[in-house]
């Protein structure tokens, strides 16, 4: 399996491009990565991808307890 991500920052301020990752499967070393870079970014976005709602739910749950917004 290939772990590595790229990250591409998107200003010098904040923001950054993760790629190089399906997030319908990601190792515990690609969170570990996207987590780092979520905290030094603290803005990430992830393009091309197909995830279904199960999928998405799963990926989010890496990051910690999910909450049902109220509205």
């Amino acid at each position: 399996m290939f772990d590595s991500i790229s990250v591409n920052p998107l200003t010098p301020a904040i923001g950054a491009e993760i790629g190089n990752v399906d997030l319908r499967s990601v190792s515990d070393y690609q969170i570990e990565a996207i987590r780092a870079a979520l905290l030094e970014h603290q803005v990430i976005f992830f393009r091309d991808q197909q995830l279904d709602q199960e999928q998405h739910i799963a990926f989010a749950r890496h990051f910690g307890d999910l909450e049902i917004h109220p509205a």
